[in-house]
C-alpha cells in the first residue's frame, strides 16, 4: 500500500530528475545551437567566398580571353594564402577572435560593395580576391582554434558535419560559379556575396570565441611565428601526426594528376568516363562525409589513421594496376571507380582523427598558430605535389602510383613507431 508519506517521496524523486534532465537539455541545446550558428556562419562566409572566387577567375578568362593572365591571378591569390597564413596565425592570437572577425566581415562586406560599383575592372577584381583571402584564412584558422570551445562534448560531430560542408562547397562552387556568370554580372554576384558576408556579420555575436590575451604579449609578431614552429617540434606525438600529416597529403595528391591522365592518355576513353569520373568522385566525398557525421570517431584515433594509411597504400597500388587491363576497358575503368570511393572514405577516416587529435591536445595559446603553420604546409606541399606528379606519372603511371603505395606503408610504419596512444599529444 502507498502511504502518503511514500508517495510524497515518489513525486520529490520524479521532480529532482526532472529537474536534473531539464538543466542537462538546456546545456545540450544551447551546445547543438551554438554548433548551428557556427556551421551557418562557417558555410554563409567560406562557400559563398568559394563560388565568388571561382565566378571571378572565370570572368577574369571570358573577359579577356587571357590564358596567361587566368593563370597569374591563380598563382597570385595560390601563392598569397601559402605565404600569408602562418604569419595569420601569429596575428590572431593577439587580438580578440570575435572583434577581429567583425573587422574582417565588415572589410569583406565594403569591398564587395565597391566592386558592385565598378564595371569590368580587372585591378578591382584582383583587390577585391586577395581581400576575400586574407579573411577567409582568418575565419578558416580561427573557426578551428575554436571548435572545442564552442561544441565541447561534440566535438566528433561538428569535425564530420564540417567536412561536408568542405567537401560540398569544393563540388558545388565551381557549378555555381559558372552557373552565376552565365546569368547574372560580376557586380551582381559581388553584391550577392556582400549580402552573406553580412549576415555572417549579424551570426557573429551569437558566437563564443576566445578573448585577447591567450598568448604572452611581451612576445613580438616574429617570436609568436617562430614559437609555433618550436611547439610542433618540441613534443614527438605532435611531430609524428605532423609528418605523417603531410606525407599522406602530397603522396594522395597522385590521384589528382594521375587517373585524369590514365584515363584519357592510357586507357583512351572519353571525355565522358572522366565526368563520370568526377561524378563518383564528388558522391564519394559527400558520401564520406555523411557516414562519418552518423559513425562518430571517438577513441582509439591511432587505430583509425594506422587503418586509412594502410587502405590508402593499397589504393594507390590498385591505381596502379588499372591500365595494365587496356584490353578490358570496363574493368580498367571500374578499378579505378572503386578505388575512388574507398580512397574518399579512407581520406575522411584520416583527417578527422587527426583534427580531432589536434583541436582536443594542443594547448590554446599555441593553437590557432598551430592550425595556421599546418595549413600552410598542407598548401606547399600540395602545389609541389602538383608539380612533382605532372612529372613523374607520364614517365611511367603505374610505377608512380606502386611506389607512392609502397611509401605510405613506410609512413604507416612511422607513425605506429613514433605516436604513442596512451599518451598525451605532448609525449
Amino acid at each position: 500500500m502507498i502511504t502518503p508519506y511514500i508517495f510524497y517521496r515518489i513525486f520529490r524523486i520524479k521532480y529532482f530528475l526532472f529537474f536534473c534532465f531539464d538543466i542537462f537539455y538546456s546545456k545540450a541545446d544551447n551546445v547543438m545551437y551554438n554548433i548551428i550558428e557556427l556551421l551557418c556562419f562557417d558555410t554563409l562566409s567560406t562557400f559563398m567566398s568559394s563560388i565568388f572566387s571561382f565566378a571571378c577567375s572565370f570572368y577574369i578568362l571570358t573577359l579577356t580571353g587571357s590564358a596567361s593572365l587566368f593563370g597569374t591571378y591563380l598563382g597570385a591569390i595560390a601563392m598569397i594564402e601559402t605565404l600569408a597564413l602562418p604569419l595569420i596565425g601569429t596575428f590572431i592570437d593577439r587580438v580578440a577572435h570575435k572583434r577581429l572577425l567583425m573587422i574582417g566581415q565588415s572589410i569583406s562586406t565594403g569591398i564587395l560593395l565597391l566592386l558592385f560599383a565598378f564595371t569590368e575592372n580587372i585591378p578591382m577584381i584582383f583587390m577585391t580576391m586577395i581581400v576575400l583571402v586574407f579573411v577567409d584564412m582568418i575565419v578558416s584558422s580561427i573557426v578551428s582554434s575554436n571548435l572545442q570551445l564552442i561544441s565541447e562534448e561534440y566535438l566528433e560531430k561538428l569535425n564530420s558535419y564540417r567536412q561536408i560542408v568542405t567537401s560540398a562547397s569544393g563540388i558545388l562552387s565551381p557549378i555555381l560559379g559558372g552557373l552565376l556568370v552565365a546569368i547574372l554580372s560580376i557586380q551582381n554576384i559581388a553584391l550577392i556575396n556582400s549580402v552573406t558576408e553580412f549576415l555572417c556579420l549579424l551570426l557573429l555575436p551569437l558566437l563564443t570565441f576566445k578573448n585577447a590575451g591567450v598568448v604572452q604579449q611581451q612576445q613580438t609578431f616574429f617570436q609568436n611565428f617562430k614559437s609555433g614552429f618550436k611547439y610542433i617540434a618540441r613534443f614527438n606525438n605532435l611531430k609524428a601526426i605532423t609528418v605523417t600529416a603531410a606525407f599522406v597529403n602530397f603522396l594522395i595528391t597522385a590521384i589528382m594528376i594521375g587517373v585524369p591522365f590514365m584515363i584519357l592518355q592510357q586507357l583512351h576513353l572519353t571525355s565522358k568516363h572522366l565526368g563520370l569520373f568526377e561524378i563518383i568522385f564528388s558522391g564519394s566525398v559527400l558520401a564520406s562525409g555523411l557516414f562519418f557525421s552518423i559513425y562518430t570517431l571517438k577513441n582509439h584515433y591511432k587505430r583509425y589513421i594506422s587503418t586509412s594509411i594502410t587502405i590508402l597504400a593499397f589504393v594507390l597500388v590498385a591505381f596502379g594496376l588499372a591500365p595494365m587491363f587496356q584490353e578490358q576497358l570496363w574493368l580498367s575503368f571500374g578499378i579505378i571507380a572503386f578505388a575512388t570511393i574507398v580512397a574518399e572514405f579512407a581520406v575522411n577516416l584520416n583527417n578527422i582523427p587527426l583534427q580531432i587529435l589536434l583541436q582536443k591536445e594542443v594547448e590554446e595559446r599555441y593553437k590557432t598558430r598551430v592550425f595556421a603553420l599546418l595549413g600552410s604546409l598542407s598548401m606547399r606541399l600540395r602545389t609541389a605535389a602538383l608539380v612533382f606528379f605532372g612529372f613523374v606519372i607520364p614517365l611511367h603511371t603505374t610505377l608512380a602510383f606502386v611506389i607512392s603505395g609502397v611509401v605510405l606503408l613506410w609512413v604507416l610504419l612511422y607513425f605506429r613507431k613514433r605516436y604513442a596512444e596512451n599518451t598525451s599529444i605532448f609525449e
